[in-house]
């Protein structure tokens, strides 16, 4: 990656040196009496003027542009060979939602989608298999067929999620809960660490305005207990049509979804459902009663839905 120019420091150096040739006119002026008292103080004044802003330059926070990736980030980078921005560990969690819906809102003109992605070490373990195992699959290769029907999908995976109650008509109310006890989802949990700390993220920019293709360029479908790849993209098109939810994170083992607008109460449990049928442990392990009615409860305060797997590759 190309070296980026370092502006603060030019800037920085730039008034330094304004500064001390100021000052050193000043002093020229004062020990051969040269100048009068009027450019004297002219000179003092603009020597520690430009000295106050190089100092001021200099002491304000690196911006995320300065911080170059890890060699983990480059190297994930190098693998999925796609348009990036690197976001350091020391963004905060509400700035990087800021940057997101910046960046998304770019998008729409620009024909691309923004993702982001935790840097992991075991994505980039995932993606090194791929490599060693022939390379990575192209998003031409999973594009090519139809998607699947989607809902079919998940209507499929909610019944193997209750094969062994098979003989039970209901799912156990015990599984179903009351729509209570959530709050809105205002940060990607995805690009957090399990402390709640930011993540080293990298912000790729897909080359695609449907979103709900995403899958096919980040081949993290069957990676830590995900839906595999052919899933994944018939359940985002599903999920895309219903409810115009567009993947905006994947990583190892986790994934989040964007919409424009939060879906009504009434529909919330429905949809809780399907949560469940994607992703398990979205409620198994990721809520505080073990309930669906508590993801119901989040679904409708929150245009972000997260889910994350817990089972091994």
């Amino acid at each position: 990656m190309k070296k980026k120019i370092n502006i603060r420091s030019i800037l920085t150096g730039a008034c330094f040196v304004l500064g001390i040739f100021s000052l050193s006119r000043a002093f020229s002026e004062l020990t051969h009496h040269t100048g009068s008292g009027q450019s004297l103080a002219l000179h003092i004044g603009s020597g520690v003027l430009w000295l106050v802003v190089a100092w001021i330059i200099s002491r304000r926070k690196r911006g995320s542009e300065d911080i170059p990736p890890s060699d983990l980030a480059a190297g994930i980078q190098k693998k999925l060979a796609l348009p990036y921005k690197s976001i350091p560990d020391k963004v905060p969690a509400d700035a990087l939602m800021r940057f997101f819906r910046r960046t998304a809102k770019e998008a729409r003109g620009q024909g691309f989608t923004p993702v982001l992605v935790p840097v992991t070490e075991d994505l980039d373990a995932h993606l090194s298999a791929l490599q060693d195992a022939g390379g990575l699959p192209s998003p031409e290769t999973a594009l090519a067929a139809e998607p699947a029907d989607g809902k079919a999908i998940l209507e499929r995976r909610w019944r193997e999620a209750f094969a062994a109650e098979a003989e039970t008509p209901e799912v156990p109310q015990t599984v179903l809960g009351e729509i209570t006890g959530s709050k809105e989802q205002i940060h990607f949990l995805s690009c957090l660490d399990r402390e709640g700390k930011p993540m080293e993220t990298l912000m790729l920019r897909l080359p695609t305005a449907e979103g709900w293709k995403a899958p096919a360029y980040l081949p993290v479908g069957g990676a830590g207990g995900v839906p595999e790849t052919g899933e994944l993209l018939a359940i985002c098109k599903y999920w895309y049509d219903k409810y115009k939810a567009v993947p905006a994170a994947m990583g190892y083992g986790a994934m989040e979804f964007v919409l424009p607008k939060v879906i009504d109460r009434e529909e919330a449990m429905e949809a809780a459902k399907e949560h469940y049928a994607f992703c398990p442990d979205r409620v198994r392990r990721d809520t505080a009663s073990g309930t669906i009615g508590e993801v119901a409860d989040g679904l409708w305060q929150s245009t972000l839905w997260h889910f994350r797997w817990y089972g091994e590759a």
